[in-house]
């Protein structure tokens, strides 16, 4: 027989594997080649003196080969030299101990290729194994893409929730979430890759935003059914399409806090304003909400007739259901009732001061060119930019900024409508000129920028959300000796109104009047003028 070459000898030892160099060093490929050549030349064994009991047995790691690896990706060696399938171990359904043929769970050590790749051919339980891996890999995937859409999707009812929270169009949700997907909030990429179901469509935030105001109906609802007693106040309101409703609020004790929580309930079209009809509709919505009426404890209004009415309105109606419910006007809406009636007895103030502030509101808002007049002035005088603003008769925060920016820069707001008012073609700015530069205008100013925000403080706490009536009864004797104190003393606006006004001591450059009185009243005047 020929001698055999030695690149054959290389290929009969590797069979059909593939040894890298840059995978396999020198003493691992060496032991391949030395198990080639000895299976081709046998040489004698040398006689041994030794017992043959006592003959050195050939250790497990020298029959292991590098190749087996590569050809069976599922094989494993143990700690102690034996054989397992690393598939069979980890989705094999039935794991019982040597299930598996030659090599399986228990492993064994018979360690040749042609148990690998029985095993790996005929094992049908390695065969249902490898079908449970395929399977778990699929789920694992789908699971995993499913979670990411569903955080995907959640940060999306995050985006139309915050829409909602600060009152922005819903038109602007498309663009929010285009935006999200641009700085590449997590998960958006998800969504994105789904086509349809990208969550980007109006019909989407409809949905989003009805689901959202379920979840709080529901959240809120189940506090009012914990309380012990509710109350209920209910107010007139028109939509855009002008048609009649009545916003319905929840008041009641939050069992967990203890605190007093006041929460909108819902909206309700009424076919007229009748008592009547709004006490059907106040037992019809307690009904609704599966809220005894035996816990109505409490019912309040703006003071309406039908609603306050003592003969047949419905607080009426329904005390005479439930004998033990408080009827309440609103304390908020009766502070304004009683500060407009004080407003009616300085006449002044009632018939001309609040038009003053309305003329110089419409003078300046749809005219940039007077307003840059204005801002002109101001920083001339180092004064603080302030534009004109609207004094809304029902909002006192908005009444005392009209007034407070008025008094902060009344030097500037005085000398620009002097400059409006000198060419003559202003005919509002000339009649604006006549009525602002009237010692009146001026001490009225100073004397609503003191006692504005006293109310205001009052008003503010008597609307909060959750306002504690307990807090607001001790706050009432300080807030009254301070209004008493300011018919006999200045207040702070009051008394630095001449510093104010003209730092240099000569209210005479400003030539004010009082009234049709043309004289120049001397600069402590305004200490024994009566505003009426």
């Amino acid at each position: 027989m020929p001698k055999p070459k030695p690149n054959s000898l290389v290929r009969h030892a590797v069979g059909s594997a593939v040894i890298r160099p840059d995978t396999k060093t020198e003493h691992e490929i060496y032991p391949i080649f030395k198990t080639a050549s000895s299976s081709k030349r046998k040489t004698p064994e040398t006689p041994t003196t030794e017992p043959h009991s006592k003959k050195k047995k050939t250790k497990m790691t020298d029959k292991w080969k590098a190749t087996w690896f590569h050809t069976y990706p599922w094989l494993v060696k143990t700690e102690d030299g034996k054989a397992k399938c690393s598939i069979c171990r980890d989705f094999s359904i039935a794991g019982l101990k040597g299930l598996f043929g030659t090599v399986g769970v228990s492993g064994v050590q018979s360690i040749n290729s042609s148990s690998f790749a029985r095993h790996q051919r005929e094992s049908a339980e390695h065969k249902q194994a490898v079908d449970n891996q395929i399977g778990s890999q699929s789920l694992r995937t789908a699971f995993i893409s499913t979670s990411d859409a569903r955080q995907g999707v959640v940060s999306c009812f995050h985006a139309v929730y915050w829409l909602a929270k600060e009152f922005i169009a819903n038109r602007k949700y498309t663009t929010l979430r285009s935006l999200l997907s641009r700085l590449k909030v997590p998960f958006m990429d998800v969504l994105d890759a789904r086509g349809n179901a990208s969550y980007t469509s109006h019909q989407f935030f409809n949905e989003a935003l009805e689901a959202i105001s379920d979840v709080i109906e529901l959240l809120i609802l189940e506090e009012v059914h914990a309380s012990p007693a509710v109350g209920v106040t209910i107010d007139e309101t028109k939509d855009a399409s002008c048609k009649e409703q009545m916003d319905l609020y929840w008041r009641y004790v939050n069992m967990m806090t203890g605190r007093i929580r006041s929460r909108f309930a819902g909206l309700r079209e009424c076919k007229n304003g009748t008592s009547d009809t709004l006490t059907e509709m106040v037992m019809v919505f307690l009904h609704e909400q599966r809220v005894p009426f035996e816990k109505l404890l409490g019912f309040g209004s703006d003071g309406a007739s039908a609603l306050m009415g003592t003969e047949n309105g419905v607080a009426t109606q329904l005390q005479r259901e439930n004998p033990r419910m408080v009827i309440g006007h609103g304390n908020a809406h009766n502070l304004a009732l009683a500060a407009g009636q004080a407003a009616d007895d300085v006449p002044y103030l009632a018939k001309n001061y609040c038009s003053i502030l309305t003329s110089l509101y419409i003078l300046y808002e749809y005219s940039p060119k007077k307003t840059a007049t204005l801002s002109d002035t101001q920083a001339d005088n180092d004064e603080p930019q302030y534009n004109a603003k609207r004094a809304e008769t029902t909002r006192w925060a908005s009444r005392m900024s009209a007034v407070h920016g008025i008094f902060d820069t009344l030097p500037s707001q005085l000398e620009s409508i002097e400059k409006l008012a000198e060419n003559g073609a202003d005919a509002t700015a000339i009649g604006l000129k006549v009525l602002m530069y009237d010692y009146r205008f001026v001490l009225a100013t100073a004397s609503l920028d003191d006692i504005l925000p006293v109310v205001n403080i009052l008003s503010t706490a008597m609307q909060a959300k959750d306002a504690d009536f307990t807090v607001i009864v001790n706050m009432l004797p300080s807030v009254l000796k301070c209004l008493e104190d300011m018919k006999t003393m200045f207040g702070p606006s009051y008394s630095e109104l001449p510093e104010r006004l003209c730092p240099d001591g000569d209210l005479h450059e400003f030539k004010l009047r009082y009234g049709d009185d043309s004289n120049v009243v001397h600069q402590n005047a305004h200490a024994h003028i009566h505003l009426g």
